[in-house]
């Protein structure tokens, strides 16, 4: 099966485009990964979802997450860090409209400040 790569543009001083191509599907997600990145430092890119009942409803559950290493100073110590977008949306409400607004809210929130307060533990 050939999945459409997904192209994701980073916040460096000279932006660069990460194409993330499919990798392989695991336990119902689609893992893509840019293929240029280093072995030692990788950028995944997760996507996957799945169905549940609760209370007797149908529950959505998709997910969205971004893995991207770094190396430490030393150029050798890795960290894997990652952001993860979830969206649980029941059956009976999901609509087009919903997905605009969810979509509208979340990038006037996703502000480089807003983000730079929130990975520093800001309850703003």
């Amino acid at each position: 099966m050939a999945l459409a790569d997904i192209t994701l543009v980073d916040s460096e001083a000279t932006p660069v485009s990460h194409v993330m191509k499919y990798v392989s599907q695991q336990s119902g997600k689609t893992i893509r990964a840019d293929f240029e990145a280093s072995v030692e430092a990788p950028i995944l890119f997760t996507i996957g979802h799945q169905s549940r009942k609760v209370n007797g409803k149908t529950l959505q559950s998709h997910l969205a997450r971004l893995d991207w290493t770094i190396l430490d100073a030393d150029g050798i110590t890795p960290y894997a860090n990652n952001m993860r977008m979830m969206c649980d949306i029941f059956d009976p409400v999901l609509s087009d409209a919903l997905a605009d607004n969810l979509v509208t809210s979340l990038v006037s929130f996703m502000t480089e400040a807003n983000i730079r307060l929130l990975v520093r533990g800001s309850v703003f």
